[in-house]
């Protein structure tokens, strides 16, 4: 009789070992390789909205608005996001907002439209997410938003003054007004245009200027998420009633990726206030720019170059980096 050869139970296992040690030792790699291929996704997403403004910016002459906003700061009619769409290839979306509608009047099925284009694949969240709660307070866009990962930076100050904020706190977009690609004085691959602000379960949202803790409403914690269409800031009755928000603006007053996020907060008794909130004047707050990438964010400059901005910068140097005229003599992280 002949007698088949075959592995011993001490073999089996030994084979299982070694198979258990190369997925370890490879796995990393490949995790690696699939976040690179997201952050070129990542960039390639904001060289194309770079691309967009630099169109809108050689036709009309100026970049757009970063939102229109009514005299009393109330109602914010539409936002620079929106204003590019048609040259985002997304004039199907554009055509369905109506710029006479404030934001929170457009009918659900524009509210959350899903743009892949203004979604980093490095993060990770629903999509349109639930911002519920508004339907109370005469909001008729829904529950569900369609989400973006990128911001425009309104400069080194969390204020959020009409009509314009001073010229050293100014970044490029700010409420009912256009910059000039001349108004760049410091040259336009020392600005800021637009920079990431991630959302999702990683990043909850706190209250206040120097928040430091998560803030928790109605259904638990509030995230910063945000919405392509939501243009405006929290403010004080939204806050009570436990909805606060981050949106598509982003300063440069707290480091990139501070955790939790500080909210895009309107405090109307401050409302004449231009400065700072470092500055111990006033209440506003406005939420810094982050990523899931690791150890900074993308950042889109006025000549529509990409860098990465390590999480460790100078924080003056993050802050002329966000202004249109404090920058010039900066050497680029």
């Amino acid at each position: 009789m002949r007698f088949r050869r075959a592995f011993t139970l001490t073999e089996l296992l030994v084979v299982i070992a070694i198979i258990g040690v190369l997925v370890a030792l490879l796995l990393p790699a490949v995790q690696q390789a699939r976040e690179a291929a997201r952050k070129v996704k990542c960039q390639n997403n904001l060289k194309q909205l770079g691309l967009a403004l630099h169109n809108y910016e050689s036709i009309l002459g100026t970049l757009p608005p970063g939102a229109i906003v009514s005299p009393d700061g109330m109602f914010v009619y539409s936002n620079g996001l929106v204003m590019i769409f048609p040259y985002l290839e997304q004039g199907a979306v554009a055509s369905l907002y109506d710029p006479n509608l404030a934001w929170f009047q457009h009918p659900p099925n524009v509210a959350k439209q899903v743009i892949p284009l203004l979604i980093c694949p490095s993060n990770t969240k629903q999509n349109p997410f639930s911002y519920p709660g508004l339907a109370p307070f005469g909001v008729t866009s829904g529950e569900l938003y369609g989400a973006t990962d990128y911001i425009f930076c309104k400069g080194s100050s969390d204020s959020w003054c009409l009509p314009v904020l001073p010229g050293e706190y100014r970044g490029a977009f700010y409420a009912n007004r256009s910059t000039r690609m001349a108004e760049i004085t410091d040259g336009t691959s020392h600005t800021f245009l637009i920079g990431e602000g991630a959302g999702g379960y990683h990043w909850p949202l706190c209250h206040g200027p120097g928040c430091t803790k998560p803030f928790s409403g109605a259904n638990g914690r509030v995230f910063a998420n945000n919405g392509w269409i939501i243009g405006g800031s929290g403010i004080s009755f939204l806050a009570d009633a436990g909805i606060i928000q981050a949106g598509i603006w982003g300063c440069t007053v707290e480091p990139p990726n501070k955790w939790p996020v500080t909210d895009n907060f309107i405090d109307l008794p401050s409302f004449p206030v231009c400065d700072p909130s470092y500055r111990g004047k006033g209440l506003y707050s406005t939420s810094g720019f982050r990523s899931d990438h690791n150890g900074g964010v993308f950042f889109l400059h006025g000549d529509s170059s990409i860098h990465f901005v390590t999480q460790n910068i100078d924080l003056a140097l993050y802050r002329r980096l966000s202004t249109i005229g404090e920058g010039a003599d900066v050497q680029l992280p």
